[in-house]
Protein backbone atom coordinates (compact mmCIF):
# COMPACT_ATOMS: atom_id res chain seq x y z
CA UNK A 1 0.00 0.00 0.00
CA UNK A 2 1.45 3.58 -0.96
CA UNK A 3 1.82 5.92 1.87
CA UNK A 4 -0.09 9.83 1.90
CA UNK A 5 0.96 12.66 3.39
CA UNK A 6 -1.13 14.31 5.02
CA UNK A 7 -2.63 16.54 1.98
CA UNK A 8 -3.41 12.65 0.27
CA UNK A 9 -0.85 12.68 -1.65
CA UNK A 10 1.18 9.66 -2.47
CA UNK A 11 5.17 10.10 -1.65
CA UNK A 12 6.00 6.78 -3.59
CA UNK A 13 5.10 5.97 -7.52
CA UNK A 14 6.54 5.98 -11.06
CA UNK A 15 5.97 9.67 -12.87
CA UNK A 16 3.24 10.54 -14.97
CA UNK A 17 2.40 12.93 -17.27
CA UNK A 18 -1.33 13.96 -17.19
CA UNK A 19 -3.40 15.20 -20.65
CA UNK A 20 -6.49 16.58 -19.61
CA UNK A 21 -9.80 15.71 -21.45
CA UNK A 22 -10.16 19.59 -22.14
CA UNK A 23 -6.88 19.14 -24.10
CA UNK A 24 -7.72 16.25 -25.85
CA UNK A 25 -11.00 17.35 -26.70
CA UNK A 26 -9.63 21.13 -27.61
CA UNK A 27 -9.64 22.15 -31.53
CA UNK A 28 -5.69 23.03 -31.58
CA UNK A 29 -5.10 19.09 -30.34
CA UNK A 30 -7.69 17.33 -33.26
CA UNK A 31 -5.47 20.10 -35.82
CA UNK A 32 -2.44 18.12 -34.56
CA UNK A 33 -0.56 15.50 -36.65
CA UNK A 34 0.84 12.32 -34.77
CA UNK A 35 4.29 14.00 -34.67
CA UNK A 36 3.48 16.66 -33.06
CA UNK A 37 2.13 15.26 -30.34
CA UNK A 38 4.70 13.19 -29.57
CA UNK A 39 6.58 16.19 -29.37
CA UNK A 40 4.18 17.44 -26.76
CA UNK A 41 4.41 14.46 -24.91
CA UNK A 42 8.18 14.64 -24.98
CA UNK A 43 7.61 18.43 -23.47
CA UNK A 44 5.13 17.40 -20.89
CA UNK A 45 7.39 14.71 -19.64
CA UNK A 46 10.20 17.37 -18.78
CA UNK A 47 7.49 19.01 -16.38
CA UNK A 48 8.10 17.89 -12.76
CA UNK A 49 5.30 20.40 -10.94
CA UNK A 50 7.64 23.26 -10.49
CA UNK A 51 9.88 23.84 -13.66
CA UNK A 52 6.84 25.11 -16.27
CA UNK A 53 8.50 28.06 -18.31
CA UNK A 54 12.26 26.07 -18.06
CA UNK A 55 11.21 23.36 -20.20
CA UNK A 56 14.20 22.93 -22.32
CA UNK A 57 14.34 21.10 -25.19
CA UNK A 58 16.35 20.83 -28.56
CA UNK A 59 15.01 20.12 -31.38
CA UNK A 60 17.92 17.61 -31.84
CA UNK A 61 17.02 15.89 -28.76
CA UNK A 62 13.30 15.89 -29.26
CA UNK A 63 14.23 13.98 -32.80
CA UNK A 64 16.04 11.66 -30.72
CA UNK A 65 13.54 11.08 -28.57
CA UNK A 66 10.89 10.36 -30.92
CA UNK A 67 12.52 8.99 -33.76
CA UNK A 68 11.97 11.31 -36.08
CA UNK A 69 13.69 14.25 -38.47
CA UNK A 70 14.98 17.64 -36.99
CA UNK A 71 12.83 19.24 -39.53
CA UNK A 72 9.74 17.55 -38.07
CA UNK A 73 10.14 18.38 -35.32
CA UNK A 74 10.91 22.27 -36.03
CA UNK A 75 7.77 22.27 -37.62
CA UNK A 76 5.90 20.46 -35.26
CA UNK A 77 7.29 23.07 -32.83
CA UNK A 78 5.90 25.53 -34.59
CA UNK A 79 2.18 24.22 -34.71
CA UNK A 80 2.22 23.74 -31.60
CA UNK A 81 3.19 27.17 -30.48
CA UNK A 82 0.67 28.42 -33.32
CA UNK A 83 -2.44 26.44 -31.89
CA UNK A 84 -1.07 27.53 -27.99
CA UNK A 85 -0.60 24.14 -26.88
CA UNK A 86 3.08 25.31 -25.50
CA UNK A 87 4.93 29.04 -25.79
CA UNK A 88 8.72 29.69 -26.02
CA UNK A 89 10.33 31.29 -22.89
CA UNK A 90 13.14 31.39 -24.70
CA UNK A 91 14.94 31.23 -27.56
CA UNK A 92 17.98 28.75 -28.40
CA UNK A 93 21.12 29.92 -28.93
CA UNK A 94 24.28 28.26 -29.96
CA UNK A 95 28.06 30.55 -29.86
CA UNK A 96 31.25 28.91 -29.65
CA UNK A 97 31.20 28.43 -26.06
CA UNK A 98 27.93 27.64 -25.26
CA UNK A 99 24.88 26.20 -26.19
CA UNK A 100 21.42 26.87 -25.13
CA UNK A 101 18.58 24.88 -25.79
CA UNK A 102 14.60 26.51 -26.38
CA UNK A 103 12.45 27.23 -23.19
CA UNK A 104 8.85 26.46 -23.17
CA UNK A 105 5.81 26.45 -21.40
CA UNK A 106 2.12 24.63 -21.22
CA UNK A 107 -0.17 27.45 -21.63
CA UNK A 108 -2.64 25.13 -19.89
CA UNK A 109 0.11 25.65 -16.57
CA UNK A 110 1.00 28.82 -14.25
CA UNK A 111 4.07 29.83 -15.22
CA UNK A 112 7.07 29.28 -12.55
CA UNK A 113 9.46 31.32 -14.58
CA UNK A 114 7.26 34.50 -14.90
CA UNK A 115 4.96 33.99 -12.40
CA UNK A 116 1.86 34.68 -15.00
CA UNK A 117 -1.22 32.51 -14.52
CA UNK A 118 -2.18 29.83 -17.27
CA UNK A 119 -3.27 31.82 -20.24
CA UNK A 120 -5.16 28.43 -21.58
CA UNK A 121 -4.55 30.00 -25.57
CA UNK A 122 -5.30 27.02 -27.26
CA UNK A 123 -9.25 27.06 -26.27
CA UNK A 124 -9.08 30.55 -28.59
CA UNK A 125 -7.99 28.04 -31.58
CA UNK A 126 -10.74 27.24 -34.05
CA UNK A 127 -10.62 24.80 -36.85
CA UNK A 128 -10.81 26.43 -40.42
CA UNK A 129 -13.98 25.39 -42.24
CA UNK A 130 -13.20 22.46 -44.44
Amino acid sequence: MARHTTKGRSKSGPPFVMLRYDIMDSDAWRSLNPAARCILMQIMRRFNGQNNGLLGASVKTLAGECHIKPNTVTAALKRLIAVGLIERTREAAFSCKMRLAAEYRLTWLKCNKTGHGATNAFRQFKMPPD
